[in-house]
């Protein structure tokens, strides 16, 4: 009885040393079965040889046997990876360099911040939970570096009865900041809602999970990067996807 390494296939042969698996065809039916981890997008394949795959056949990444390293940024939450350690300070939100650093973002009389290089921080528990300002006045909670949930701005502000310079101004009273934990409390009790129309649409379009939630959060209002922050996905299949 012989058994293929690479598919698992059992038969008998009237030789003593077949030259290939009957079923899936390869002539390495007997070599030792060796498995690649992508660290980036979790496929697992088998090599065929012990030489390191140049790219994951998944996602093809060159880098696919290194963990991803992310970097949250203090100043305003946003999590990137890190490429190398001579650069693991710098930020693209805010490029946290100290010999490089860029002059602070206005403030704005009526109209708040827009474009994903416009990041303000507006509100943090000092424990990971940060409220920031991104792209057209849109708030955005992270938890712990990940985007989780958004909300917007101006809407919030004029169902309170506030104006956006002082829900944004930073330096907030007890009360604004009160108003803020609670908005981030509710905004963190409602981050997994995706999940339920991801379910949804796996069950109706039959796509896959990973699909289905990249289409999900895109609906709930988080961009493209901040999907694939939160999905620890490609940016590059999140566009696809989308």
């Amino acid at each position: 009885m012989f058994k293929c390494s690479r598919c698992g296939y059992e038969w008998t042969s009237r030789s003593e040393a077949p030259t290939r698996c009957p079923k899936c065809l390869t002539t390495k039916w007997s070599d030792k079965k060796i498995i690649g981890v992508c660290q980036r997008c979790g496929r697992v394949w088998v090599r065929r040889s012990e030489a390191r795959p140049k790219y994951c056949p998944g996602c093809h990444s060159p880098a696919w046997d290194r963990k991803r390293v992310l970097y949250a940024c203090p100043k305003c939450g946003v999590t990137h990876e890190v490429k190398s350690k001579a650069r693991s300070s710098l930020c693209p939100a805010c490029d946290r360099y100290e010999t490089r650093k860029k002059p602070p973002m206005r403030r704005y009389d009526s109209r708040p911040p827009s474009g994903i290089g416009d990041v303000m921080k507006i509100w943090s528990d000092g424990n990971g939970l940060t409220l920031s300002m991104v792209e057209g006045g849109k708030l955005t909670l992270s938890v712990g570096g990940r985007p989780a949930a958004t909300e917007d701005l101006a809407h919030w502000c004029v169902e309170n009865g506030v104006t956006v310079p002082v829900a944004s101004g930073g330096a907030h009273d007890d009360a604004m900041d009160g108003m803020l934990r609670n908005l981030a409390m509710s905004m963190y009790a409602r981050r997994g809602d995706y999940e339920g129309r991801a379910r949804e649409l796996v069950e109706t379009c039959k796509m896959t999970y990973g699909e289905a939630a990249c289409i999900a959060l895109h609906d709930e209002g988080l961009t493209p990067l901040q999907i694939s922050m939160r999905l620890d996905l490609p940016f590059s299949e999140v566009m696809l996807v989308l």
